[in-house]
């Protein structure tokens, strides 16, 4: 559909937020279920929906829980130096796309989207500015912890604590976001 990119997920990681959900621990209300979880993920566009021009069947991409500044898209942080997270492109908590539906089903049930990218599945469909085009020599299985871990441990250090450019700062914590 518009602005949506289909892919086929090559590697996927696991985050504590996956397994808070599979453990009944999740307090997010909004969830609606049976839900495909997932949101660390690396994969190969299959094919893109009109409107759709940051990447191109066969382009290798990043899944992104949080959508990007994308060109025509402007915001605040737009071109910015600390972050490509929109503020116009919200998170989106509602297990559904834009356009109010899901584009998974099973045995003609609705099954619900998680994060707007749902990667513990073979494919999924994500918005545009929820992809991130990266170098096909980059190893897919290493990179699909980016997606979430950087948002995180970078974006929290650098939005959270002020760390920029030359600060001295020691990382406490198990796992990629530290």
């Amino acid at each position: 559909k518009q602005e949506e990119v289909r892919v086929k997920i090559a590697a996927n990681g696991v985050c504590r937020s996956d397994a808070h959900h599979l453990d009944g621990d999740s307090c997010d209300v909004n969830l609606k279920y049976p839900l495909i979880l997932g949101h660390e993920a690396s994969g190969i566009v299959e094919s893109v929906g009109p409107g759709v021009t940051s990447v191109v069947p066969g382009d290798h991409v990043i899944l992104l829980y949080c959508p990007q500044c994308l060109p025509g898209k402007e915001c605040s942080r737009c071109g910015g130096t600390k972050t490509n997270s929109c503020e116009k492109d919200n998170f989106n908590t509602t297990s559904l796309m834009r356009d109010g539906t899901s584009r998974f089903r099973h045995n003609g049930q609705t099954v619900y989207h998680y994060c707007g990218i749902s990667t513990f599945s073979e494919y999924t469909v994500a918005r545009e500015a929820q992809v991130a085009k990266i170098n096909k020599e980059a190893p897919l299985d290493l990179v699909c912890l980016i997606g979430c871990c950087l948002g995180q441990g970078f974006g929290g250090a650098q939005h959270m604590a002020g760390v920029t450019e030359g600060s001295s700062c020691a990382i406490w914590g198990l796992g990629a976001i530290g």
